[in-house]
């Protein structure tokens, strides 16, 4: 890594993609297999663990356990098609923006939390991951701050950090362990978590605000 080297730390869901969008489309699309959105969230959140993370073979055996005809095949082969599509729920001026970033020689590190498998498949049709020197995946909120806590005690030693989330929580939690570190709010204007409070560095509408700030 070279001297005076910029780091950028990004979460995924709703920093750098759509997610609620794309939470909607899977909604839809399992209309066609007459779930309705109550049965989709009722095996959904029977999946979830103590941590939050969910597996979509769980999801698929909960549907077939709930209707009557349907298979795990066809549940697995639902979701795929949506992941097909993801790129269309990335936010409009992402793709530019790390596309700068990058030209200006600045290290894009993701971590994204999720079951790998989906978020893995999530992010590589995005058209995305070709910007980022590293993905890291987690299910575990705490795993997820002791791994940024590792880039940024390794990356601070080369120059500038800058961690960058939606969730103001999140942002709080990795700046409390880590104080040095530039602690980034993006507020996009449909955000799941605008409610929030949020002592951040930085707060932000979407990356060409980024930017403007980064040295």
């Amino acid at each position: 890594m070279k001297k005076n080297q910029t780091t950028l730390i990004f979460d995924w869901d709703d920093t750098l993609f759509a997610t609620a969008r794309f939470i909607k489309e899977i909604k839809r699309s399992f209309r066609q297999l007459g779930v309705t959105e109550e049965v989709f969230f009722a095996a959904y959140h029977s999946c979830r663990d103590e941590n939050g993370c969910w597996s979509p073979r769980c999801l698929a055996g909960e549907l077939k356990r709930i209707i009557p005809g349907l298979t795990e095949k066809r549940v697995l082969a639902q979701l795929n098609s949506c992941l097909l599509g993801t790129k269309k729920f990335v936010y409009p001026e992402v793709a530019a923006v790390l596309k700068r970033l990058a030209r200006r020689r600045i290290k894009i590190i993701l971590i994204s939390f999720g079951p790998k498998k989906f978020q893995a498949a999530k992010i590589k049709y995005s058209g995305l991951a070709k910007f980022f020197d590293k993905i890291i995946f987690d299910c575990v909120d705490l795993a997820k701050i002791e791994k940024i806590s590792r880039v940024f005690n390794a990356a601070s030693r080369q120059g500038s950090v800058y961690f960058v989330e939606d969730k103001g929580s999140g942002v709080e939690a990795v700046k409390i362990a880590n104080p040095s570190i530039n602690s980034v709010w993006i507020k996009r204007p449909n955000g799941r978590y605008l409610n929030q409070q949020c002592q951040a560095d930085f707060i932000i509408r979407n990356l060409r605000d980024l930017e403007k700030i980064i040295k």
